[in-house]
């Protein structure tokens, strides 16, 4: 999952989490309030208008984007660590893993009340998930699959048969041909 992030984090929400749930206090969270009172502007055809404030979103590009980011979201994982999965976050990346047979399919229906919750979670504190970057890899047989994508359906999102993490290329069977094939075209 990746959301639309940097851009709209609450700045004041932000340092009000940084002082209730990291402890951040005094020198330190003040030299954090730099971030608020921030202003821009966007110069077209040399044209030079009057600056305005910039009232969310957290540096990008700078070391320490990702990291405020991390304590911004910092409540999302309760949520996922009340279900049974592995989850990753890496910058605005949130990968959740998840395994089950076939006839758990309450583990699955937790999933997707897993992917509902972070929506909504995300909705709520200025975030947005970005859908088309949202993917679900099934490894396992071709028959389960339809199920899946049945359960899937109000959040718009589908199973896919390979995808990319971290440059290397999955697929539902693991076989990791889909990734050989493209080294191999990237090399000739």
């Amino acid at each position: 999952m990746q959301c639309l992030s940097f851009d709209t984090v609450d700045l004041e929400v932000l340092l009000t989490r940084l002082r209730n749930l990291v402890g951040m206090s005094g020198p330190v969270l003040a030299w954090f309030a730099c971030l608020s009172g921030r202003r821009f502007s966007v110069s077209a055809n040399q044209i030079m208008p009057d600056s305005a404030d910039l009232l969310c979103g957290v540096p990008q590009g700078s070391v320490l984007g990702p990291i405020l980011f991390l304590l911004y979201v910092l409540r999302l994982r309760k949520i996922i660590q009340e279900l049974p999965f592995t989850y990753h976050l890496f910058a605005d990346d949130i990968q959740l893993y998840c395994s089950f047979k076939a006839a758990e399919s309450r583990k699955f229906n937790s999933l997707t009340s897993c992917l509902v919750q972070i929506k909504q979670w995300l909705s709520s504190n200025s975030l947005q998930l970005n859908s088309d970057k949202t993917e679900v890899l099934v490894i396992g047989p071709d028959d389960a699959i339809p199920g899946i994508n049945q359960h899937l359906g109000d959040l718009s999102i589908s199973s896919k048969s390979s995808l990319r993490n971290l440059g290397v290329i999955f697929d539902k069977e693991m076989s990791l041909e889909h990734h050989s094939k493209q080294l191999t075209r990237n090399c000739f």
